[in-house]
């Protein structure tokens, strides 16, 4: 039996330097569906469900260990940021990812995503189609987590600090993937993890956050010992909104005086935020030119029986403006074969069972 039968999606630990006085009891948070600011909430009740891992207690004692590792990674920024070791960066990118997959939001988008895909599965035979629970989910976020954390390895990663006035903000799903490149330059917000021009923020506190970027594609200019120096607001702006593109229910922050600002970045990406984050093409089999090919299918041809071909992926929020820190290469360096796998950041995943999910 599980030892805490509340358990947090995202933990106390990261909550802890957003909240008043980083006490970790209270916390102020801006709600966006009723645009209110409510002030000095509890830490405990935050992002948290009963059993949300479970009973068993396994997820949750893993879960605890490398809380408690980020917990001691971040006060050890926050005392020297230029100290932070190459391990130390390669655990906080892990974090980010296992952060992406344990919210509360996630898993409704993972669940989402297997439904879409088995209705299209068992399209002829409505109602045969497997319902995975909540748990299902969850386990299978942290298997995803196990086997495939390592797409993120080859990141390049810097501390941000933060000298302006404006306060980093945080929210019910802090980690935050995005891909200017695929954005701007190819028109398509459809990505994934192992994507060329992938770009990872999370805050660590309002005046710390921890970026990781494509380093074949973008540059930092200005870093030294793995730092960089954030002097203008709207750079920050520009990360807290992506807190507002991403967040769930709740925006988190330290400051009460902040309220009004919060509820402005909201404000100013709401129209940009999407209902759904996947899709599923389904593609029937045709010949053109006495070439075998798959070409989507009409309302009316997915009803019929045959072969066919289902095409999934992950879409993306595109954000009114991106981080003036982080600027393209002048010659940006991509892998692709014209697959459906798209640009990769390594050749070798062209040919492994990387896809745009990872």
């Amino acid at each position: 039996m599980a030892k805490n039968k509340d358990q947090h999606y995202v933990p106390e630990a990261h909550f802890k330097p957003f909240s008043v006085q980083q006490e970790g009891r209270a916390i102020h948070l801006c709600n966006i569906a009723k645009m209110i600011a409510i002030p000095n909430a509890a830490v405990k009740g935050q992002c948290s469900k009963h059993y949300f891992y479970g009973k068993d207690n396994i997820i949750e004692e893993f879960l605890l260990n490398l809380e408690g590792a980020y917990a001691t990674i971040v006060r050890n920024v926050q005392n020297d940021a230029a100290s932070l070791s190459p391990e130390d960066a390669a655990e906080l990118r892990r974090f980010i990812f296992l952060q992406s997959l344990r919210t509360e939001a996630s898993i409704q988008r993972i669940s989402a995503a297997q439904m879409s895909m088995s209705s299209a599965i068992f399209r002829e035979r409505q109602g045969d189609e497997p319902v995975p629970t909540d748990h299902d989910i969850v386990r299978f976020a942290m298997r995803a987590f196990s086997e495939a954390s390592e797409v993120v390895a080859d990141l390049k990663t810097c501390v941000l600090i933060n000298h302006t006035k404006c306060g980093f903000i945080t929210s019910d799903d802090p980690a935050i993937l995005t891909n200017r490149l695929h954005m701007q330059r190819f028109g398509d917000a459809n990505f994934g993890w192992s994507n060329s021009g992938a770009m990872l923020f999370l805050p660590l506190t309002p005046r710390y956050a921890f970026m990781c970027y494509d380093g074949l594609v973008y540059t930092v200019l200005d870093k030294v010992n793995g730092t960089v120096n954030v002097h203008a607001v709207n750079d920050v702006e520009t990360l807290n909104e992506f807190q507002a593109l991403n967040c769930s229910r709740n925006l988190y922050f330290s400051n009460w005086g902040d309220r009004a600002s919060v509820l402005g970045r909201y404000d100013a990406v709401r129209t940009r935020r999407i209902a759904s984050r996947h899709f599923i093409h389904v593609c029937i089999r045709d010949f053109v030119g006495g070439r075998e090919i798959y070409r989507p299918a009409t309302e009316e041809e997915q009803s019929r029986k045959g072969h066919f071909l289902l095409r999934s992926g992950n879409v993306y929020p595109v954000p009114p403006r991106w981080p003036s820190i982080l600027k393209f290469r002048q010659k940006p360096q991509t892998f692709s074969n014209g697959s459906g796998v798209g640009h990769v950041r390594k050749q070798e995943w062209l040919t492994s069972r990387t896809d745009r999910g990872w």
